[in-house]
Formats: structure tokens, C-alpha cells, sequence
């Protein structure tokens, strides 16, 4: 059964699950995590703080947000090699705009890693993977 955005990022056993299953999926040269809302941060941080190699990660804000930058936490360098974390993919507004922070930003997306996707998503970068890990 896929995890439920309802509960599984934020109850301790099973974050730690997910995130485990998470990093067996993270490619090798990526050393940065995109994402953006609560269980996209969830997920990434529990990553981080369960990962052997350096990792960062940046928040995505969304538009609407009060906030002085378009983002929260390393800002990635420039040309990074960055994975995109979250639970699911439903109709991909999500993603869309972490992919558009990420050109403009001039970043190599290498991987998105979800749980699973509710709708097929189109319109992946250039040598990036949608790894779905139900």
C-alpha cells in the first residue's frame, strides 16, 4: 500500500521508513534536495539527517508566501546536480514549479523521487529519472 500524505511524514517510525527507502533510490552524484511544503521538507530533512554523505537541501517557497527569498535553506551552487523530494505527484503543480526554480537557477535535476504518482507526469528534464518507490 503506498504511503498516505495524511499521516506517514509525520508520525517518527515510519518517516524514518520512507526516507530509508528514499536514499537507496538517491543517485550517487547528487548532493542537494529540492523540495517545497510540508511533507516534501519532511522528507528531505529525515534524509538528511539519515544520509552518510553530505547533504542539503533548499526549500521551494510558494508564491503566495510572505518571505524575503524564493527559497529556504543552502541555496544550491550553481549547475548543482539536485534530486526533487515528495510524497506523491497528483497533478503536478508541485513539481512544475520546483523544476521552473531549478532552470532558473540553472541547476541539473537528476531525479525526482516520489512515493507514487496519482497522474503520469510529462515534461522531465533532460536526463532526469521519475523514480516512484511503492
Amino acid at each position: 500500500m503506498p504511503f498516505s500524505y495524511n499521516h506517514t511524514f509525520f508520525e517518527s517510525t515510519s518517516l524514518k521508513t520512507a526516507a530509508m527507502r528514499y536514499l537507496e533510490h538517491l543517485p550517487p552524484d547528487v548532493d542537494h534536495l529540492l523540495s517545497r511544503g510540508m511533507s516534501g521538507c519532511a522528507i528531505a530533512s529525515a534524509l538528511i539527517a539519515l544520509s552518510e554523505r553530505p547533504l542539503a537541501q533548499t526549500v521551494v517557497r510558494k508564491e503566495h508566501e510572505s518571505a524575503h527569498m524564493a527559497y529556504a535553506g543552502i541555496p544550491p551552487a550553481f549547475q548543482a546536480k539536485v534530486a526533487i523530494v515528495d510524497d506523491f505527484i497528483h497533478y503536478g503543480e508541485t513539481l512544475r514549479a520546483i523544476l521552473s526554480y531549478a532552470e532558473r537557477y540553472n541547476l541539473i535535476v537528476k531525479a525526482i523521487i516520489v512515493d507514487h504518482c496519482i497522474e503520469p507526469f510529462e515534461g522531465l528534464p533532460e536526463g532526469c529519472e521519475l523514480l516512484e518507490i511503492t
